[in-house]
Formats: structure tokens, sequence, C-alpha cells
């Protein structure tokens, strides 16, 4: 009830993506005229490229990156499956989530030098993690956290049917889990320094703060 009579009271309405424009039209029966379609953003002042190695990651490596909730719904052997055979290629998976899950895992995957559970980590450790990634895998869903990977120059695979299209335009798109196995573990290649500074400047001019300050001004304004 709150929200809804927040919302309903609200001369202006910014929504992130088409699902939520189509949900406040219908269910809240706002006039699309006053509703703004405007994607997320990110915090480009805590998510950067740094050059320190804080954490030792092997950089001579192609790295992947894997980040969300652990759990059983997701098949996370259908993502590592393809890099037992690829020592060369490292998987780094960031979060956590049902514990006995977490831990089967772990004790199939131990004797595997290239798959790294890390567990969760603070905030303002991910980009230290994030700067030596080459790739970030979103098999799952989308999320904010494909704005902070592009903003410390990480390239991200993301299926095809994913809403999160704005940031996306410098990204892989897959059709299915199992392609990214041939696309890219096939070549082994890393992020060249040119590419990951495109992707920073990329989020830096069309994602940050500032740049949807600017919008969300224009909106006021009109």
């Amino acid at each position: 009830p709150l929200i809804r009579n927040i919302i309903t009271n609200t001369r202006k309405v910014v929504a992130v993506d088409p699902k939520s424009y189509d949900h406040l039209a219908k269910w809240f029966k706002i006039d699309k005229k006053f509703i703004f379609l405007n994607e997320l953003c990110t915090d480009t002042e805590n998510f950067y490229f740094i050059e320190e190695n804080k954490f030792n990651i092997v950089t001579e490596k192609t790295n992947f990156l894997l980040t969300g909730i652990i759990n059983r719904r997701k098949s996370y052997d259908n993502v590592i499956l393809p890099f037992l055979d690829t020592p060369s290629v490292n998987l780094y998976i960031i979060g956590d989530g049902e514990t006995d899950y977490v831990n089967e895992l772990k004790r199939k995957y131990r004797n595997f030098e290239n798959i790294l559970f890390v567990g969760n980590i603070k905030n303002d450790q991910l980009k230290y993690y994030y700067s030596h990634m080459d790739y970030s895998l979103f098999i799952f869903n989308a999320s904010i956290s494909i704005l902070e990977t592009l903003a410390c120059g990480v390239l991200p695979i993301y299926m095809s049917d994913l809403q999160f299209k704005g940031a996306l335009k410098m990204g892989i798109k897959i059709d299915n889990i199992s392609n990214y196995n041939a696309h890219l573990l096939g070549s082994q290649l890393k992020i060249e320094k040119s590419k990951r500074s495109c992707l920073i400047q990329f989020i830096e001019r069309e994602f940050s703060y500032k740049k949807y300050i600017s919008i969300l001004n224009k909106i006021y304004e009109n």
C-alpha cells in the first residue's frame, strides 16, 4: 500500500527496464507519457580499473568470472564443465548460497586448480578481482554486476534473452549455455588493453551516475 500510494501520487516515474515500464502502466494506471525508460547506472567512483593485484590473481592466464548466489536451480555444473579440459583458463566464482550445494561443488572440483571458489567478499574488494578478469559470465540473469564489471574493463558474455540491452553493446551474445565453450575457451584470448580501455570509457560515458543525473535533470525540467 505504501509503495502504491507513493507511485500513484508521483508526477513522473523512471523505469529501468521494459518489464517495469509495462508493469507501471498496467497495474498502477500511470499514463505512459509520464513513465521514462532508462537503464540502470553504476558507481564509477567505486568501480574502476585498478592495476594493483591485491589478491595475486594469475594474470598470465585468461580469467573468467562468475558472480551471484549459488543454488541448485542454476546448475553450476553446466557452467563449470567446459573449464575442466582447459587448465590454462581460470574460472573465479564469487558469491555464496546454499551451503550443502556450495560444499558439494567444492568437493567435486577440488582437484581442478583452475576452478576457484572465492566466496563472499566485501563490496570495496570487488574491483580488485574485476580488474584482473578478462570475461564475466552472465548465464543466469542480468544485474547491476554487468555494469560494475564493464566499468573495470571486463567483457560480459550473456544469454540472448536478457532484458538488460544497452550496456551489452560491447559484450558477446550466446544462444545457449554450451556455446561459450567453443566460442571462447577454444581461443583462450586475453582482453587487450585497448579493448579494456574502450569498455571503461563506454560505461563512464553512458552509464555513470553523472550521466544518470543529467538525464534525471532533463526529465525534471520537462
